[in-house]
């Protein structure tokens, strides 16, 4: 009876070696991707290139795209809004999961405001004048990748975008988004089993 058993733990060990074998080359764990995909804008309100201000309220379409075939669990985070190197506006990301090989859309709404900060006006009057107010939104994103129910891997990717505003139109326009690996270089965080994955001890 001990001997059948050892048997099947030994066969389960072998069947686990080779699944995880077989994730590690050839499903290679990607870094998921974050962006601002698109927004819309409420309660607009611009000033003049010589007394220059702006606020508004945005909803923000985010996209988490995972080209894994296993699901990214991700946690809450913070997307940041700037104008130059004035932070003009934040949100809160809620924890959740992107699918295996899918994007998971969501929108998010901020209050993006820019007063009083002499520096930055001074820019925001040209921009004003040219009809064009340039953003940009920075994140972490902090996870893990589950593979086949049988390995995880923790990944975190830094999301840095930069806009354009159309003030006449209220349009957003040009999204250039880089979505880095974060915490990988030469010493990548490491694979783990999960619990129960049959690994053994």
């Amino acid at each position: 009876m001990s001997s059948n058993s050892e048997f099947c733990d030994a066969k389960d060990s072998s069947v686990t070696g080779i699944i995880m074998l077989f994730a590690l080359t050839v499903m290679k764990i990607r870094t998921p991707k974050f962006r601002v995909r698109s927004a819309t804008f409420e309660n607009f309100n611009v000033g003049t290139p010589t007394n220059p201000s702006f606020s508004s309220r945005m909803n923000a379409e985010f996209g988490i795209k995972n080209a894994n075939f296993g699901h990214f669990k991700y946690q809450n985070s913070t997307v940041r809004f700037f104008y130059g190197l004035t932070q003009v506006g934040e949100l809160v990301v809620q924890k959740a999961r992107a699918k295996a090989r899918s994007t998971r859309k969501f929108n998010a709404v901020v209050e993006l405001s820019l007063a009083n900060a002499a520096a930055a006006n001074t820019q925001l009057g040209n921009d004003l004048s040219s009809g064009v107010v340039r953003l940009s939104s920075k994140s972490k994103l902090n996870g893990k990748v589950e593979l086949m129910k049988v390995l995880m891997k923790k990944k975190s990717t830094d999301m840095n975008c930069s806009m354009e505003i159309v003030t006449a139109t209220q349009q957003l326009r040009n999204i250039v988004c880089k979505s880095t690996a974060t915490g990988e270089g030469r010493n990548p965080l490491p694979s783990y089993p999960i619990l129960g994955g049959g690994w053994g001890g």
